[in-house]
């Protein structure tokens, strides 16, 4: 009886990712198909086939989403512009953490992961201290879409992305300047009020 609740469960939990997963794939079309010249269906065809949720993700990193990455004809200043995004420009210098074994990929991925609830008022460099072996700190480009699936998400709390750094002891963070969403960078020993570090499943789907 267990095991059909749990497949029950499961079952339920895929068709929610599903969902979300068809909805961002239509707004990263929306914003970046005609950006690289493409069709709506083209463009469609070059994002990540949807990817159930690892078993051992499960209450950890249930967020299904949808990265597009940074390509010669997009550029990251072009995509925070896209989206709406406002930035200080040494965040346009983020490079993925130097301690982090993850690599961002060349093309758009899908990933798992949650929103930073779990660490706040946490520094951004304990989280990377105490990453489990298959978890990977959220990037910029996580923080990024974080906020495109989820526009009321930085009025509830700001990101710290400490899977990307900036210079060599900053990490890049998500917050309300002047009304409107806006990168920034701090120290990532200081843990800013009611912020908190984005964390992630260490498997990335490309395709």
């Amino acid at each position: 009886m267990l095991g059909i609740m749990v497949e029950v469960q499961q079952t339920a939990l895929n068709i929610v990712h599903e969902r979300s997963y068809a909805r961002q794939a239509e707004d990263l079309a929306y914003y970046f198909a005609g950006e690289l010249k493409m069709s709506r269906w083209q463009y469609l065809d070059t994002l990540p086939v949807f990817t159930p949720q690892p078993e051992n993700y499960q209450g950890r990193f249930d967020i299904l989403l949808l990265v597009q990455t940074p390509q010669p004809k997009l550029p990251l200043q072009r995509i925070l512009d896209i989206v709406g995004l406002q930035y200080n420009p040494d965040v346009l210098t983020a490079r993925d953490w130097a301690g982090s074994r993850f690599v961002t990929p060349e093309k758009a991925y899908l990933t798992y992961v949650e929103d930073g609830t779990g660490n706040l008022d946490t520094k951004p460099n304990i989280v990377r201290q105490n990453l489990s072996a298959d978890e990977r700190a959220g990037t910029l480009l996580d923080g990024t879409f974080l906020h495109v699936s989820d526009r009321g998400l930085v009025t509830r709390h700001y990101l710290d992305l400490p899977g990307s750094q900036v210079a060599s002891g900053c990490v890049p963070y998500l917050c309300l300047w002047n009304g409107g969403p806006r990168f920034g960078c701090g120290w990532d020993g200081y843990a800013p009020p009611n912020s908190g570090s984005v964390v992630a499943g260490d498997k990335v789907v490309t395709k």
